[in-house]
């Protein structure tokens, strides 16, 4: 059977370490991940928004809340849940992810991979997770500009929640390859998730956040 690259399927459901019953999802051409108000998205990509998968039905979608926007967002499946796995159907760059801990991770443990806006002004969001998954949150990520190595940064961030409206951390040691990033995160507990935020200022390249986050209650 031939699956059209356009296609999103979902069946069943079931815990980490059972799935027999666990949803399966197929992606059309994006890593999945928490949706992001800050980031552009192509047709057809697959995103989750409070528990929802949605499909984007329109190239250039930026700023439109899934749940509330159904011209750019179609529903694909509602209530999605840790063990659920997506496989990403994109030639070469094809991928299997897994919900965990409330956040899409390769399946393989790599780090998630999320494209920053290059000359982001405001804070806009780049990781989302559950405030109450995670009263603490460990978070190694690296932060590159361009395609090269020549400017790239290293470190960690420590995050403490209540799981209502606290939240404190502390940036680890970092190291930096070349020229500053001119990135700078922040992080904010709001509606019940804590958010990663970020600015940054415009330099003509492509601008790229890769992490690994592990927490517990």
């Amino acid at each position: 059977m031939a699956l059209q690259k356009v296609d999103v399927l979902a069946l069943g459901r079931s815990s980490l370490i059972d799935n027999s019953n666990a949803a399966i999802l197929f992606s059309a051409n994006n890593s999945v991940a928490l949706w992001s108000s800050g980031l552009t998205y192509a047709q057809y990509n697959v995103v989750e928004y409070s528990g929802t998968m949605y499909r984007s039905k329109v190239a250039s979608n930026v700023g439109n809340q899934p749940d509330t926007s159904p011209s750019q967002w179609e529903t694909m499946y509602v209530g999605v849940k840790d063990g659920d796995i997506a496989f990403i159907v994109n030639g070469s760059a094809s991928d299997i992810m897994q919900r965990s801990g409330g956040l899409w991770r390769d399946l393989g443990g790599q780090p998630a991979t999320v494209a920053l806006v290059d000359g982001q002004l405001t804070p806009a969001d780049a990781v989302v997770f559950l405030a109450s998954d995670k009263a603490y949150a460990d978070i190694k990520y690296t932060l590159r500009r361009g395609t090269g190595q020549g400017q790239k940064r290293e470190g960690s961030y420590q995050v403490l929640n209540d799981g209502g409206s606290v939240i404190e951390y502390a940036h680890g040691p970092y190291t930096d390859i070349g020229s500053d990033i001119q990135t700078t995160v922040t992080w904010a507990i709001t509606g019940g998730n804590v958010h990663m935020q970020y600015t940054s200022v415009s330099q003509g390249q492509a601008l790229e956040l890769k992490y690994t986050i592990k927490g517990w209650t």
